[in-house]
């Protein structure tokens, strides 16, 4: 029994593969032989029109001449201009610490005592209650 090539729509050529050997036209070294050659030539190079100026050639240059416009080497180091810049720069640059933390603990106990304070504790400075 013959196989069947599938009906998908492939060219004559893919389909070749699916026939018994004695029902192939082209020898396998052969498609390799003609692929290799084919590949060797690239197809810009090959094409008649490929070998005049580029159709975007002149936007190709606008992004070279982007390009050529940037600056080089090591962005320069940003100086810190208002408290939360300096502050974020000193703690958080280069040599991390965890003083923010502290910071942050003794600034909520004072919050919280000044709110106490005003409150509830400044009645009992007279002997309020």
């Amino acid at each position: 029994m013959k196989a069947q090539p599938p009906s998908c729509g492939a060219s004559k050529n893919e389909l070749e593969w699916f026939l018994p050997q004695q029902n192939r036209r082209l020898p396998i070294m052969s498609f390799v032989i003609r692929r290799s050659l084919t590949t060797l030539v690239p197809p810009k190079v090959a094409n008649p029109e490929g070998l005049g100026a580029a159709k975007d050639a002149v936007r190709m240059a606008r992004i070279a001449k982007f390009y050529e416009r940037l600056p080089k080497g090591p962005m320069p180091e940003i100086k810190p201009r208002g408290l939360l810049e300096r502050y974020q720069h000193r703690y958080f640059g280069k040599n991390p610490s965890a003083a923010p933390i502290w910071h942050a603990i003794i600034s909520i106990m004072a919050l919280g005592y000044s709110m106490e304070y005003y409150f509830h504790l400044r009645h009992h400075k007279n002997n309020a209650h």
